[in-house]
Parts: C-alpha cells; sequence; structure tokens
C-alpha cells in the first residue's frame, strides 16, 4: 500500500477507495499453509472489499503481481469490477515446444526458476533492483519473508494461466507497459490487445516501478474511467 501514498493524494475528493497489502506483503499476514497464488490473492480481496463494506463496481489497479490479482479478482468476481488498470504486468505465456520457444519469456522463467533455490541471491538482486529503480523502495524482500517470496514467484509468475483468463475479460482494461521494463513480455501485451476488443495498451518510456511519470498515466486512465457512463 505505501507505494501508493502519492498518487492517492492526486485523486478526485469525492473518489472513495481502500488501498491492500497483498497477502505475504506490508503489513498483511504470512501464513505458512498459504500457497500466495493470484486465485488465492484475489479471494483475500474479495474478503477485504466486504470487510471495508464498499458497494459497486470498482476500478481495480494492480502493479505487477497486483495486476495479476486484479485479472483474478475480475474473473471471479465480474459484477464487482468495472474496469483493471494493469500496471507492469509480468504475463507470461504456457511454456513453448522446443520449435516455437519464446527468447524472453523463456529466459525469464529459466531465470526465476534457478534464482528461487538460491534466497540469499534472491534477496542481493532485488536490493540491487531497488537501487536502479526497477524494484519500488517500499517492498522489503529479506529473510523474515524470502520463504513467502519464493512461493508467490512459483504460484503467481511461473505457474501462471493469467493470459487465458485476459483473453475472456469483458470489463475494460487499460495496460500500461513501461518500455524500458525488462520484466514484461511486450509482444504478449500487443497481441492481448489485438484479441480483445476491451485492452488498450498504452506504453511509456519508463522501467517497472511506479515513478512520477507512470503515477500522470494512472491518473489519466483513473479520470477517463470515472468519466464513462456506468
Amino acid at each position: 500500500g505505501e507505494m501508493w501514498q502519492n498518487l492517492l493524494q492526486s485523486l478526485p475528493k469525492d473518489v472513495s477507495y481502500f488501498v491492500v497489502d497483498l497477502r505475504g506483503f506490508g503489513d498483511s499476514p504470512r501464513p505458512a499453509w498459504h500457497n500466495y497464488s493470484a486465485a488465492g490473492q484475489a479471494r483475500c480481496l474479495f474478503r477485504t472489499y466486504r470487510k471495508a463494506n464498499f458497494s459497486g463496481p470498482l476500478i481495480i489497479i494492480g502493479h505487477s503481481l497486483g495486476g495479476l490479482v486484479a485479472i483474478e479478482f475480475a474473473k471471479r468476481y465480474r459484477n464487482l469490477t468495472k474496469e483493471l488498470i494493469l500496471c507492469s504486468p509480468p504475463i507470461y505465456d504456457q511454456p513453448a515446444a522446443p520449435e516455437e520457444r519464446r527468447k524472453q519469456e523463456d529466459f525469464l522463467r529459466s531465470i526465476y526458476q534457478r534464482i528461487s533455490k538460491d534466497p540469499a541471491f534472491i534477496i542481493k538482486a532485488y536490493n540491487i533492483a531497488q537501487k536502479i529503480r526497477i524494484a519500488h523502495p517500499s517492498i522489503v524482500v529479506e529473510d523474515d519473508n524470502i520463504e513467502m517470496f519464493i512461493k508467490t514467484l512459483y504460484a503467481s509468475i511461473i505457474n501462471q494461466d493469467t493470459i487465458k483468463d485476459i483473453k475472456n475479460i469483458r470489463q475494460q482494461v487499460t495496460i500500461i507497459n513501461g518500455l524500458l521494463d525488462p520484466l514484461v513480455v511486450r509482444r504478449n501485451l500487443v497481441n492481448l490487445q489485438k484479441t480483445n476488443s476491451h485492452i488498450q495498451l498504452i506504453d511509456i518510456p519508463t522501467s517497472h516501478a511506479v515513478n512520477a511519470r507512470y503515477q500522470k498515466t494512472i491518473l489519466r486512465a483513473i479520470a477517463k474511467s470515472l468519466s464513462d457512463k456506468e
């Protein structure tokens, strides 16, 4: 939730919102029994929605893993979702056959699988990612939560069905992609825009983390959604 604080200060005064730490992150609990899949996170988000006593469909904004959770939420709770704004979503296709290898996402998957076997390396790499502004400084990866982080990597990123789910979504979807983002496969986003008329892709010259330029683009997407008729 901390990474959204600057954005929240720029929202229209009459907009109601709630901000979450996904399970395992920030101040949310980190139960060892949870598999940390996007489906499990979406169910937690639904319970938070109910507890917050909100009514009516939501504009759901999700960054990185949060984007995959937003898609899962929209699939499960269609009547509660007006629109998705997905920021740097790591949407990967299923592993390809040898003759159809997709170099970028096959490379990313292999990197994720290798580093997941070396928790100490993940912590060091994440600290570097924060310094070069690929990762937001509010998201901390350390000894206390590394097990949860690895479970999330496997359940939500490596073994995902998101590309199949988003093809069938009928709510409006705005995808914001940083052209300098090494973790996102832009080709997949372009293909999704071609196959689903409800998807709009916006490219901006930035990397993975939500910075000031990113926030301006998100705010424009929110304003457009609020101006559209129900």
